[in-house]
């Protein structure tokens, strides 16, 4: 499974370990959280005679703690395997921190140290064998896939001198700090087994279009007959055409002059023509489709190339900002992200544009009673539609022109928005940078300096940590669980959804973006005077309110809010007593909610210690299932006594039990 590669360098051999590394541990806690924890297969420090000498008593820290991942067999579950690993904190949810390499000890068989690459060769022999199931493998490949381009990333962004840390700064300019908060996501998803794969586009292509390299890039534009573009929802054509002029105001010669009253680009008069842009990852697969070939044949589209000001690729890749722009461009591409090929389908575009009507009403009405909940709005989207005029050609082909040029306008930041509120994607606060360090605890700590106190102060990081975590997590809970309870919308608030905005250091707003994958509790909306919606579009949009809460509580508390303490309870005092702390926060917020705006049974339940849903990243994966039908396991509520917060005086041993693979 591992690449042959030449002997790199000694800086280069570091990248590798690093993203090995953090591969590790996005595998080790998949597993844990999906398949050891539901079978309450693991434990803490737990003795054993024999382990290897490098995990007794000579540990990094006192602090440290040793996690026993066990292997039983479904038809002998005396006779078990095990991996025990260091782990420098292990959260009430069961998220551990590696502080070093894993030990596995198989029977009959000495200790051996395991690689990622062996890690995962292991889980999954163990997995086929133990569920009897076929498992997907290629999803080997995708996790060296990710840990290729992850090294590539951090190559990339050292020979740019790109990061910031004990006083190097950046020697790029960039537009503002909240682009660089979009582009600072080297890692991924903490709970995905390949957060940074990507296949379909070569590497060299990968690095100049990825936010990971800092990339800036020029669109690759077409002039297009405007009888082939199809506009969905309301000013969407003055929002392209802002879009192309403002892009396109100094290309130069290509282009003709901007027509100042309409808006549109047009170079002669009988024809009116719209300036069309596409991710350059989709321009050589356009040239290649045969209906494009005739429609260029015909004239109905003019190849224009990469050409005009360039854009910022944010977080998802495909969302293209610019500071001049009133919106954000989401894109196709035919390019395998993670684990979805990430083009648009047109239900998806007409779902999108449906739903914001619906969300903008709601907004609106909301932005008195409680402006520090906002909303990215997505109010139009554009395409090409070739079936009018190549009614014979091959449906497949114009149906896929369709997906390839379907383009979303979000809307961006207004400039007093980028001035005052300083906006930052939540994933970017809650992970680690290139060096190993908390982002959060970072800014926290140059918050208690820029306040004069020490950095140093755990105490006083402490009463920061509790602060800034009690402003952020009461505004998110408070904004979606109104719209889900209230309203019967379904958000999607996870990390990378999710924008900060800060005054003063603190947060002061929180932003809900991506909302083409909103949904409606079926009960609450029924959608029949949905005429103009396809039944395609009302089934995608469409959820149960338990789906809806199993969707929410995920996002908001598992995906969210779990990895912001993880993440701030690196420079506390004592990680076990912050994060108790923060939890609690948590279930003060959901009884003062309920305060408001009245009891509901699903919150009822979390706080009598019922359990949270967590999303199956890895049996998805596993199963080769669209990412649509993955399923969820339970977790112990974190305020709740269980075995994920045992500690190292009350050690306790659990039963095997078995789980079906879901």
């Amino acid at each position: 499974m591992k690449p042959n590669n030449p002997v790199p360098s000694l800086l280069s051999q570091y990248h590798q370990y690093k993203s090995e590394q953090h591969a590790l541990m996005n595998v080790i806690n998949c597993y844990l959280r999906e398949f050891a924890i539901p079978n309450q297969d693991m434990g803490i420090d737990e003795s054993y005679d024999d382990l290897p000498l490098c995990l007794r008593d000579n540990r990094a820290c006192p602090s440290e703690r040793l996690l026993t991942i066990r292997f039983p067999l479904a038809n002998d579950v005396s006779s078990s395997a095990k991996i025990v690993l260091p782990v420098a904190y292990f959260s009430h949810l069961g998220k551990c921190q590696p502080s070093g390499a894993p030990w596995l000890k198989a029977d009959n068989q000495p200790w051996v140290c395991l690689n990622i690459y062996q890690l995962v060769d292991y889980l999954h022999d163990y997995i086929a064998t133990r569920y009897q199931i076929d498992i997907n493998q290629e999803l080997k490949n995708q996790i060296s896939n990710s840990i290729s381009v992850t090294t590539a990333f951090l190559q990339s962004s050292t020979s740019h001198a790109t990061s910031y840390h004990h006083g190097m700064q950046r020697d790029i300019p960039t537009v503002n700090g909240y682009i660089d908060s979009e582009q600072a996501l080297l890692w991924g998803h903490a709970y995905h087994p390949s957060p940074k794969s990507r296949q379909g586009v070569n590497m060299t292509s990968l690095l100049a279009h990825s936010p990971e390299t800092q990339s800036q890039f020029a669109l690759f534009w077409f002039k297009v007959d405007s009888s082939l573009v199809s506009y969905i929802g309301k000013d969407t054509k003055t929002v392209l055409s802002n879009i192309a002029r403002t892009l396109l105001a100094d290309a130069g010669d290509l282009l003709e002059s901007v027509n100042s009253d309409t808006g549109s680009l047009n170079t002669d008069s009988e024809t009116d023509w719209v300036y069309y842009p596409c991710h350059p990852w989709e321009a050589d697969g356009i040239l290649a489709n045969l209906t494009i070939k005739r429609a260029i044949a015909s004239g109905y589209m003019i190849p224009l190339g990469l050409t005009g000001k360039a854009v910022s690729p944010t977080s998802s890749v495909r969302t293209l900002y610019h500071d001049q722009l009133s919106h954000f461009i989401k894109c196709s591409i035919h390019v395998r992200l993670t684990n979805c090929i990430r083009k648009n389908a047109w239900y998806e575009l007409h779902s999108a544009v449906y739903l914001n009507a619906i969300l903008e009403k709601i907004d609106h009405s909301k932005r008195l009673t409680a402006p520090a909940f906002k909303l990215m709005l997505e109010p139009g989207a554009a395409t090409l539609d070739m079936t009018a005029k190549f009614s014979n050609d091959d449906a497949n082909s114009t149906q896929c022109i369709t997906e390839t040029f379907g383009m979303l306008f979000r809307e961006s930041f207004t400039t007093d928005e980028i001035k005052y509120l300083t906006p930052q994607v939540a994933a970017a606060l809650f992970t680690e940078d290139r060096f190993g360090d908390s982002v959060i605890e970072r800014q926290l700590q140059k918050h208690c300096v820029h306040t004069g106190q020490s950095n140093h102060d755990k105490s006083a990081y402490d009463t920061l940590a509790c602060l800034w975590f009690s402003r952020y997590a009461n505004t998110l809970i408070d904004g979606t669980f109104d719209y889900f309870f209230n309203h019967g919308v379904v958000f999607e608030p996870h990390l990378q959804n999710t924008v900060i905005g800060f005054h003063q250091g603190l947060p002061a707003c929180v932003w809900i973006r991506d909302l083409e994958g909103t949904k409606l509790v079926d009960t609450m909306w029924l959608l029949d005077n949905a005429t103009g919606l396809s039944e395609r579009c009302k089934q995608s949009i469409r959820y149960s309110k338990t789906a809806g809460w199993s969707r929410i509580a995920y996002c908001v508390f598992v995906n969210n809010l779990s990895e912001a303490i993880f993440y701030l309870c690196r420079g506390a005092q004592s990680a076990e007593v912050l994060e108790a702390l923060l939890w609690q926060r948590v279930k003060d917020i959901l009884m003062n909610w309920q305060l408001v705006y009245g009891i509901q049974p699903e919150i009822q339940d979390l706080l009598a210690g019922g359990s949270l849903p967590s999303k199956t990243n890895y049996k998805t994966r596993l199963l080769t299932l669209a990412d649509k039908h993955s399923a969820y396991v339970m977790l112990p509520c974190p305020w709740q006594s269980s075995m994920l917060n045992a500690n190292k005086d009350n050690i306790k041993t659990h039963k095997s039990s078995e789980s079906k693979v879901a």
